[in-house]
């Protein structure tokens, strides 16, 4: 007689996030690692994170920075993209492949896009237009919300649709900084720059 040897399960060695952004029972149990993972510095190397196009017909300029959790000691990746036909079209994205399933940021920011409902059990359902920040909240439910002084439309618009303020703003809401205590900056190749912003306009000075 023959047995079959059953195959032992993958163990997960993920902390938090469901791969379909669903509330899960782990961020509740944990909130105070994830708060952590959220609030405490995170250093880079590199000051400047490059974007640039990674084909000729792609929607979106994109660069990554890594860096390092100095609590958690976790590897932290940041993704910037603008889109190419709109640099006011913003996405930024932290990852920690350690703690969160592949692929899902555990912070992340949208210039545009649709508005996010929070539905956190126990209170009202919230409406949070973009540009606005997703983070988890203690029962595992990702929210979005705008750091204290942008809950005006106007302002927020205003400071969150340029890439140099919002990725300053990113990284204080996310606790980021470069190993010698630098601010992270954005570098857009020129050739990647609209022609407008590389060369002075020849028509300039001449009415018609």
């Amino acid at each position: 007689m023959s047995t079959k040897k059953k195959k032992k399960k993958k163990k997960d060695n993920h902390t938090f996030i469901d791969k379909h952004n669903r509330p899960i029972q782990s961020i509740s149990k944990d909130f105070n690692s994830y708060k952590l993972l959220l609030s405490e510095l995170k250093e880079f190397e590199e000051e400047v994170i490059t974007l640039e196009q990674p084909g000729n017909n792609a929607k979106y300029i994109k660069g990554k920075s890594k860096g390092i959790h100095t609590i958690l000691g976790d590897e932290i990746l940041l993704e910037a993209e603008l889109k190419a036909s709109n640099y006011t079209s913003i996405r930024l994205k932290l990852f920690s492949k350690e703690r969160i399933v592949e692929g899902v940021p555990f912070f992340r920011f949208e210039s545009d896009g649709p508005a996010h409902f929070n539905n956190i059990p126990g209170s009202d359902l919230q409406l949070v237009q973009t540009p606005h920040f997703h983070k988890y909240e203690s029962c595992g439910q990702y929210i979005a919300y705008r750091p204290n002084g942008l809950s005006d439309d106007n302002t927020a618009i205003q400071v969150l649709t340029d890439i140099d303020s919002a990725i300053t703003v990113f990284c204080q809401e996310s606790n980021l900084k470069t190993t010698k205590n630098n601010e992270l900056v954005v570098n857009i190749l020129p050739s990647e720059l609209p022609l407008s912003q590389i060369q002075d306009d020849p028509n300039a000075n001449h009415s018609f």
